[in-house]
């Protein structure tokens, strides 16, 4: 007998779906992936248990959560757990607009790289949806965040939200303009794209490495190409989001497959990153 078609759900925050999700859920063979846009968390219960209840539970349906808002998509992400009933139970992942998976790629990069004894992290971007994924799994993983931000009491805010949420150390909050801490090991560039937010010739000294994830240009680190994969900027190491990319799709792709396993599992930001743990090798 033929499996049953692999069906995956996408629930989109937004009022139009994110078409990354769905093409890689296509290219990733996915038999069928149904994109809903506009996804509130009120709709959640009658859209999971139809999808559910016309099937026998195979794990053959699983759920992607998407959108632009972490708070919406994590009530909704809530509610799709919520919503099944035993024995109709199914994977989901929450992946808004891509931020868990490459804040993933993002802090295995630096796990590879820096320890973290070896000085403070420096984050710019830390409010936006990757910035708030990579601040909450650094520091998960033992290291000393200092986060830069045109708005200081905002980010101290969402700072304060995170450390709630994670059970985590909330980082130090600094203005964009203040000086660098002396210790900074490492810089991460998670602003929004298109933008320049940081210039190596602030640094006290040459880091461990310097990652921007900003595809668009100008680059978000001043010197920092794209495709650079431990090319030397200000004789610091760097990663730019071409080669950062590389290592987002595989953990996105390994998500994906993971849906699919004969046990339902919710992938929140912690749990893709504890994925992404077990699929990536250190860059070289």
């Amino acid at each position: 007998m033929d499996r049953p078609r692999r069906v995956l759900v996408q629930l989109d925050t937004s009022m139009r779906v994110n078409l990354f999700d769905t093409i890689a859920g296509i290219d990733q063979g996915i038999d069928i992936v149904l994109p809903i846009p506009n996804v509130s968390p009120q709709e959640v219960d009658a859209l999971v248990q139809d999808a559910l209840f016309s099937r026998a539970p195979t794990y053959s349906t699983a759920f992607w959560v998407g959108g632009r808002d972490h708070r919406k998509t994590l009530a909704v992400f809530s509610a799709v757990v919520q919503a099944m009933v035993s024995p109709f139970v199914a994977s989901v992942a929450l992946d808004p607009s891509g931020a868990n998976t490459t804040a993933a790629a993002v802090v295995s990069i630096l796990k590879d790289h820096v320890s973290p004894n070896r000085g403070s992290v420096y984050i710019i971007g830390g409010s936006g949806m990757v910035g708030q994924s990579v601040l909450a799994m650094a520091s998960r993983e033992g290291y000393r965040l200092v986060v830069a931000s045109l708005h200081p009491d905002r980010m101290q805010q969402v700072s304060i939200d995170l450390a709630e949420r994670y059970k985590i150390a909330a980082p130090d909050v600094l203005s964009l303009s203040s000086p660098l801490p002396n210790d900074v090991a490492a810089v991460i560039a998670a602003g929004p794209p298109g933008v320049e937010v940081f210039r190596p010739d602030r640094l006290p000294h040459p880091v461990d490495i310097l990652i921007d994830v900003n595809a668009v240009p100008p680059s978000g680190i001043f010197g920092v190409q794209p495709s650079d994969r431990g090319c030397l900027v200000a004789d610091s190491p760097a990663w730019g989001a071409l080669a950062l990319g590389a290592r987002k799709m595989k953990i996105h792709h390994k998500l994906l497959a993971s849906l699919f396993l004969p046990s339902a599992n919710a992938y929140d930001a912690m749990e893709i990153f504890e994925l992404a743990k077990k699929v990536t090798e250190p860059e070289t």
